[in-house]
């Protein structure tokens, strides 16, 4: 089995090494840092983080990930990284086995909605601008969306993390990633959901209200997705709860994929 997983925004590869550890050790994965964050933190110049610019990046990405070919690929996207999962699964179906989206969603479908989030974006990526990363990142600790690594990590473990974006991220990197793939910047993909036939598994944690409600309506929409909430998490499945996380995903892989119980 091959994995290609997409990170969040101000995230990098490694936030996926805790759901690593609690899956087969023979699983291939490749976890890159996306355009703007962590190792590609200065690629930000001349549409780099442009949406076209991205769906390039992970079809080289798919290229490089190790292992045969013929082996099972499961394409895992996380939030931002969710939204692009989504968008490049739909135009590279023959590519992937199978799609995983955590607490991700489709686009927004209100061309009102859209446009204000598109202002919204684009204001929070002048802030990051005029007062960097450190001030970003100490309010993005106290978004309600993220309550869940407070209360499911240890202080010790939410500081590691925090020192680790702060390192990796560069303030030019966020703004231009949230100025070229926010979600107001990408199309909405309500409306084609019904026409994706790949088995999708759409992952929300129990007490994200929010994206508990879209990946349900997601799922309801995909002739092969699946609905599943994560007990006791918010917005970040994979880092709150990793082991329980990867329980499910292995879980509903072997139903999908045979490969799926190799290691």
């Amino acid at each position: 089995m091959r994995i290609l997983a997409l990170h969040g925004f101000t995230g990098s590869g490694v936030d996926f090494a805790p759901l690593r550890a609690h899956l087969p050790s023979g699983w291939q994965w490749h976890c890159p840092d996306l355009p703007g964050h962590g190792a590609n933190a200065g690629a930000w110049h001349k549409g780099q983080c442009s949406f076209a610019h991205h769906l390039d990046f992970i079809s080289r990405q798919e290229q490089e990930i190790p292992g045969p070919a013929s082996r099972s690929l499961v394409l895992v996207g996380y939030s931002m990284g969710g939204r692009l999962a989504l968008h490049w699964a739909m135009q590279n179906p023959a590519a992937i086995a199978a799609l995983i989206l955590i607490s991700a969603s489709p686009g927004i479908h209100d061309r009102g909605e859209c446009l204000q989030r598109r202002q919204d974006d684009a204001k929070l990526a002048l802030s990051i601008r005029r007062g960097g990363v450190a001030n970003f990142l100490f309010a993005w600790k106290y978004n309600p969306l993220f309550v869940g690594l407070e209360k499911n990590l240890t202080e010790a473990d939410l500081n590691a993390l925090l020192e680790r974006r702060l390192r990796s991220n560069r303030h030019a990197g966020l703004a231009a990633s949230l100025l070229g793939v926010g979600t107001g910047m990408l199309p909405s993909l309500w409306e084609k959901l019904p026409t994706f036939q790949l088995p999708t598994l759409c992952i929300a944690g129990e007490m994200d209200q929010k994206f508990a409600s879209i990946v349900q309506k997601m799922a309801d929409a995909l002739p092969n997705g699946k609905a599943v909430s994560i007990p006791d998490t918010w917005h970040c499945p994979h880092l709150e709860k990793p082991a329980l996380l990867a329980s499910t995903l292995h879980t509903w892989l072997r139903t999908v994929i045979p490969a799926a119980s190799e290691g």
